[in-house]
């Protein structure tokens, strides 16, 4: 069997056209993912956005129902009474709970106490190892 000769120009030919079809195969695989990524980001930023609208939808309804709620001018009474305060005549009010605040910040407090305290203990225990092995160093 004769092999047949291929011409120069057909080489160029089939070079220049297997280089824009590998170019056009990229692009389009580009393309494909790009959109891909791009649609799969849109529907986790629609879930979020529906969760978000599912969230506030709740809300709303419990805002009606407050609203509804505080046109009953008893329950208004007992609000600002509770909330705010306020009281009848000759009647004295008595905090006997610390506020909300306050007990956050003494929490943050103890949290940080325990920091402390733990990297102190780590210190001690690091420095007896180091002072274990290295018997010829002295503490002045």
């Amino acid at each position: 069997m004769a092999r047949k000769k291929i011409s120069k120009n057909a080489k160029w030919r089939l070079a220049t056209y297997g280089v824009i079809a590998m170019f056009l195969i990229c692009y389009f695989l580009y393309v494909t993912i790009s959109n891909t990524y791009y649609f799969i980001s849109l529907r986790s930023e629609k879930n979020q956005l529906q969760e978000n609208l599912d969230d506030l939808v709740a809300e709303q309804e419990q805002l009606e129902k407050e609203i509804v709620r505080l046109n009953n001018p008893i329950y208004l009474i007992n609000y600002a009474r509770e909330n705010y305060q306020y009281s009848k005549e000759n009647e004295l009010i008595i905090q006997l709970f610390k506020s909300e605040e306050k007990d956050e910040q003494n929490l943050n407090d103890e949290n940080n106490y325990w920091w402390y305290a733990g990297g102190g203990v780590s210190f001690l225990i690091i420095g007896y190892f180091i002072f274990k092995k290295n018997r010829h160093l002295s503490i002045v």
